[in-house]
């Protein structure tokens, strides 16, 4: 089952008419990923 943050994307990707491969990438989880690697790296490896 998919979940519904990519039940989501795959509807607004069919709405855009997109039917081809594409990244898309999440700006805020991504940005959200990045904080956490530097909040758990050991420090000045920053």
């Amino acid at each position: 089952m998919m979940s519904a943050y990519f039940a989501a994307l795959s509807e607004a990707l069919k709405a855009a008419e997109i039917f081809r491969p594409c990244l898309v990438l999440d700006r805020d989880r991504l940005d959200g990923n990045i904080a956490l690697v530097k909040e758990r790296l050991a420090p000045g490896l920053t």
